[in-house]
């Protein structure tokens, strides 16, 4: 479809031949268009150029599974909108499932996988190594025991394996300063007062950003 000027909207006899059959749609310099036609079922390409007052993609875009290629050029208000958001704040509940503390949603991260891009706009994990045995396990682990000394024991319940290294990537966040919390308590191996065979384990790791050791030798009995 090229040059169209008068075009607001497809005709209905267009959408309704083409919906269930249409691969391929290229829209050319068509300056009043302001929406498109939805369930093109087996759309690969979606071509958009010059089409000045078109604000919005199909509402059923992640229905569209067979699509390979989306281009948008010259389009001001749909390239907008077309924008990935940028984020100043990003909350993780490693291991466990979406938590709020006051006005913090701490996202969930209770899923086993080396690496997976747990949210395409904010972060994904990376969780590599092996234990003693061969085996890669990256399953949450988690307790029912109490957590004193805190008002979100929640927070702390649970935890993620890692042999080797845990990673986490932050996507789409703005540039800028930021401050860092990271919240450790020690589930797994009892408190060395104890005296049993479980006790005698230890908790030792580093903690990198962007590259840089902001802490090293961190062991949770003594932070």
């Amino acid at each position: 479809m090229i040059e169209l000027p008068q075009l607001v909207e497809f005709p209905q006899w267009l959408i309704q031949c083409s919906t269930n059959t249409l691969e391929r749609l290229d829209i050319f310099n068509c300056s009043n268009l302001k929406a498109l036609p939805e369930s093109m079922k087996k759309l690969q390409v979606l071509n958009i150029r010059k089409c000045r007052e078109l604000s919005s993609l199909p509402k059923d875009m992640d229905h569209l599974i067979s699509l390979r290629e989306l281009v948008i050029e010259d389009s001001p208000k749909l390239s907008e909108r077309c924008e990935p958001e940028i984020d100043s704040r990003l909350a993780i509940k490693c291991g466990g499932k979406q938590l709020r503390v006051d006005n913090i949603v701490f996202e969930a991260n209770d899923g086993g996988a080396s690496f997976n891009v747990l949210n395409p706009e904010k972060w994904a994990l990376s969780n590599v190594g092996l234990f003693s045995e061969g085996q890669f396990n990256t399953l949450p682990q988690n307790t029912s025991s109490e957590v004193i000394n805190t008002t979100t024991p929640d927070l702390y319940q649970t935890s993620r394996q890692s042999p080797g290294s845990l990673r986490y990537y932050g996507l789409g966040l703005e540039n800028g300063v930021y401050n860092v919390s990271l919240f450790f308590t020690e589930i797994i191996y009892e408190d060395q007062t104890s005296r049993k065979w479980w006790s005698l384990g230890r908790r030792v790791f580093y903690v990198y950003m962007q590259v840089n050791i902001r802490s090293s030798n961190c062991n949770l009995e003594i932070l």
